[in-house]
């Protein structure tokens, strides 16, 4: 008897133990994908989580439109990010910085690897597609464009895909703004102009409407010039202008290596220039209006501290 109830009792775990292990792998595996899931958004081990962010530095239109569709990241897999300064000049890879990098070597027709670097993959970053105000961006005001985790390695260029659904606006009436030299920017990006917190990275790159927008006949036709900078790790000044009376007003910074502009803002008169390196500038005020210009010269900037400056009163 006792040998008997217990071959039952044998059957009845054994039959236990066959139902009850494919629900156990199963659930095995819900709790490994999910850690996965987990570990994909948090970034996870060998991996680095990068944002993009838009701004623009402007031009005297009403409106500027760009439309954008893609974004992707080149990374530099065989290297560590920290293992060597890209300013050292041994990278033949890198364009200008121009944002006008349409013959990099890095680039295929699939958006894939670059023909000459085994170690460096392209890297799709999901974006925020869509038409993008660039004037709508100004004086220190950036979108976040797209995010995503990539591979270890160094990050080396940034590459915008464009739409065809471009124009700029004035005085009230849109025009087609037509794309030039090609319809993808590859920026290079230097390692001063990333910025680490906790192992999530911060790009910013500045869209220059002023120098991308030129006239050709009677059609605007538009050549992006893009680049990266850094808040932390360049100078920053901001101001107002005054009378209303006096718009529009050009804002320009300028010495022999660097010229930013800004356009100050209708309503307060309030404007907003960064990314420039430190040094010793001019900053010129264009006004309209019968307005007189003005300029400060020898105006110092520097990385270590925002420069804002006192009322600018014009004067007719």
């Amino acid at each position: 008897m006792f040998k008997h109830k217990k071959t039952k009792r044998m059957k009845k775990f054994r039959s236990f133990h066959f139902l009850a292990l494919p629900a156990l792998v199963l659930a095995y595996l819900c709790l490994d994908a999910c850690s996965k899931d987990r570990s994909s958004e948090n970034g996870g081990p060998g991996s680095q989580q990068l944002s993009v962010y838009l701004t623009d530095n402007p031009a005297l239109f009403e409106k500027v439109l760009v439309d954008m569709r893609s974004l992707e990241v080149f990374v530099d897999t065989g290297s560590d990010d920290n293992s060597r300064n890209r300013s050292g000049g041994d990278d033949d890879h890198r364009d200008d910085n121009s944002g006008r990098g349409s013959d990099d070597d890095h680039r295929d027709d699939n958006g894939g690897r670059g023909g000459d670097d085994d170690s460096g993959i392209w890297v799709n970053v999901p974006i925020n597609a869509g038409v993008y105000d660039l004037l709508s961006l100004r004086n220190g005001v950036d979108t976040l464009l797209g995010s995503a985790n990539l591979p270890a390695g160094e990050l080396e260029k940034v590459r915008i895909g464009l739409g065809t659904n471009h124009s700029v606006v004035v005085n009230g009436v849109s025009y087609p703004l037509q794309l030039g030299n090609t319809d993808k920017i590859v920026i290079k990006i230097d390692d001063d102009n990333l910025v680490r917190d906790n192992g999530r990275i911060r790009l910013h790159v500045d869209f220059d409407a002023g120098r991308s927008i030129v006239m050709r006949g009677n059609a605007f036709v538009l050549n992006p010039v893009m680049k990266t900078f850094c808040d932390d790790r360049s100078a920053r000044v901001e101001g107002r202008v005054m009378p209303r009376d006096a718009y529009p007003v050009i804002v320009q910074v300028y010495n022999s290596k660097d010229t930013a502009m800004a356009i100050p803002d209708r309503e307060d008169g309030k404007f907003k220039l960064r990314g420039l390196p430190d040094g010793t500038y001019n900053i010129s005020f264009k006004a309209s209006n019968g307005y007189r210009d003005t300029v400060l010269t020898n105006v110092s900037l520097s990385r270590t501290r925002d420069l804002k400056l006192p009322v600018i009163q014009l004067l007719k």
